[in-house]
């Protein structure tokens, strides 16, 4: 990550009030702010290809207006992106109102707080991962068959902070190694 878990967690907090401020005029909200980050590496035929890193910080929003739901998202999070994304979730929300299905009564709400991390385990630098996933493409170099072998590894932080009008605040923090080897003759 660019930023260390905690850093990360007080700017999705910030961006996330920033959005609350402005849907304090509706009934009913949700936002939900997210940032994270993917590292894939592969190994094909006993050699690396280049790394490929992928970053996304973006907001989702739900509101109720004109007696329906609607939702935007953008990766725009400040005041003006958050701004216009209400804008167009509201004039959704209220384009459909002959359309509503249920009750705002009867819309899910959340008042949850929490926080929850999942395990994680040591980082490995490039060098290390590329060393092991070299290890393992050998490994499945065992017959003249074989003709094409790849070894990947994805790697996956994402914070996430979410906030309710009925006062849900709740933290999620992921960190994801996915592997995944193939080999075809």
């Amino acid at each position: 990550m660019l930023n260390s878990g905690h850093t990360i967690v007080e700017n999705l907090r910030t961006a996330a009030y920033r959005a609350a401020d402005l849907l304090r005029g509706f009934a009913y909200w949700s936002v939900l702010i997210e940032e994270s980050s993917k590292l894939t590496t592969s190994v094909r035929r006993g050699v690396a290809d280049a790394p490929e890193r992928e970053i996304l910080k973006a907001a989702l929003i739900t509101l109720g207006s004109g007696n329906n739901v609607s939702y935007a998202s953008t990766t725009d999070l400040s005041e003006s992106g958050l701004r216009r994304a209400i804008t167009s979730a509201k004039s959704r929300a209220e384009a459909l109102t002959a359309f509503r299905l249920m009750e705002m009564a009867c819309w899910p709400t959340a008042d949850q707080k929490g926080q929850w991390q999942s395990p994680t385990g040591a980082e490995m630098s490039l060098k290390d991962r590329f060393d092991y996933m070299r290890a393992l493409d050998a490994a499945m170099h065992t017959d003249t068959r074989i003709k094409n072998r790849q070894v990947v590894l994805t790697s996956m932080d994402r914070q996430r902070f979410f906030m309710h009008s009925a006062g849900a605040e709740q933290i999620q923090e992921t960190q994801l190694c996915i592997p995944h080897m193939e080999a075809t003759a």
